[in-house]
């Protein structure tokens, strides 16, 4: 009898077991997949949200009617138009066999085109390269000029114009050579 309630005592732990390790794992998955849903369903809500606002701004019949986020980025904009731009240089250095001026407009965002003006005494030249707006600057390109350019050694005085449309700005700048 002693080995009889032995092994029941023995199966019923095993049953236990077997019954609660399935029972942990489907209240993990469960609580595993309601955390996605619930996160999913959040987003969706955002996205319906800009979704209504779009609908709703596209289905009126009157086009004075602007979003408030489109205005208020069209305000943005009108502000950065309304500054002076100002070019920065970042680099102005001789490396081995040419020279580098690199410069960007930190506060105005738009295509357009830089000159660097090099002068020494009465020798000057002068060369062009895009400049491309990105996010929030408008990057020159890189002046490299080869050192076969420069009459002279000594201190070139870098004059760094921008124009895009009838927008411009100027800044000076100097530069090393050595031949």
């Amino acid at each position: 009898m002693k080995v009889k309630n032995k092994i029941t005592k023995f199966m019923n732990k095993k049953l236990l077991l077997i019954l609660a390790i399935p029972a942990a794992l489907l209240v993990s998955v469960s609580f595993v997949v309601y955390s996605m849903n619930n996160d999913n369903s959040e987003q969706t809500q955002d996205e319906n949200t800009i979704e209504n606002i779009v609908e709703e701004n596209s289905a009126s019949s009157d086009p004075t009617l602007v979003p408030e986020a489109k205005k208020q980025n069209e305000d943005e904009s009108d502000n950065v138009d309304q500054e002076s731009p100002e070019i920065i240089v970042v680099d102005s250095s001789q490396y081995e066999d040419e020279v580098e001026i690199r410069a960007y407009i930190g506060n105005y965002v738009r295509d357009g085109e830089c000159t660097f003006i090099f002068s020494y005494e009465n020798n000057s030249f002068e060369i062009s390269t895009p400049a491309r707006a990105d996010a929030s600057t408008t990057q020159c390109g890189s002046a490299i000029v080869p050192l076969s350019r420069f009459s002279n050694q000594g201190t070139w005085q870098v004059d760094i114009l921008y124009e895009a449309g009838s927008i411009s700005a100027k800044t000076e700048s100097e530069v090393q050579v050595t031949l």
